[in-house]
């Protein structure tokens, strides 16, 4: 009976659309910079977490709850203020220390290809492993808003619409390409958030020089 519920709230479209509307919920307010955004993010990962049990595709059930618990993780460090040198909570982190977490995304990610090649489809196996290490890697960077994070989800949003282009599956279709937007929109808002930032300290600065 309760196998049978399980089954029927993982394979229902309302749990499907619920799914990708707290997605997008959570991609939107955290392009707005709101801590709220970790419920949603928190909501959507729960929801997949069922949806990707009911299909069996294990990597994905990985991926989902490791998602749960960083949502806690963002929820926590997002709370934290400035810290007594940091002039804005937005950072950015230079190209060489990108090029070398990107290096070691691809590393791992054929190391987890090779080892467990029942994760993923054949068709794009290695894509695929690549994405799931990428994802890990720009959840990281969202909770402590680094603003390239933004630039990783633009490119894993751009590869997913890619893979799914010819599935014709338009509600992920949907989603990626709107989660694109937001993204864009994310690195935008973020980069005005930290110039804002540095202005207001700078003024800050020039008052406390003067008088």
């Amino acid at each position: 009976m309760n196998d049978s519920i399980l089954l029927t709230f993982a394979s229902h479209p309302f749990t499907e659309f619920m799914a990708m509307l707290f997605s997008l919920l959570y991609i939107f307010l955290a392009a707005k910079g709101n801590i709220w955004c970790w419920l949603p993010g928190f909501a959507c990962t729960f929801f997949y977490t069922f949806i990707f049990i009911y299909h069996k595709i294990d990597s994905q059930v990985i991926l989902n709850v490791i998602y749960m618990v960083l949502s806690v993780v963002g929820w926590m460090i997002w709370l934290k203020p400035l810290a007594a040198k940091q002039t804005s909570l937005f950072i950015h982190w230079p190209a060489s220390l990108h090029l070398q977490y990107f290096a070691t995304s691809i590393v791992v990610a054929l190391l987890i290809r090779y080892i467990l090649p029942f994760w993923f489809d054949e068709s794009f196996a290695v894509i695929e492993s690549w994405l799931f290490c990428a994802s890990l890697l720009a959840s990281i960077l969202t909770i402590y808003r680094v603003i390239e994070a933004w630039l990783y989800w633009i490119v894993i949003d751009i590869i997913s619409l890619g893979i799914y282009w010819q599935s014709q599956e338009n509600s992920i279709l949907l989603l990626y390409f709107t989660s694109l937007v937001l993204a864009i929109y994310g690195y935008d808002n973020w980069n005005k958030f930290r110039k804002q930032d540095m202005q207001q300290a700078a003024e800050k600065d020039n008052k406390a020089v003067t008088t």
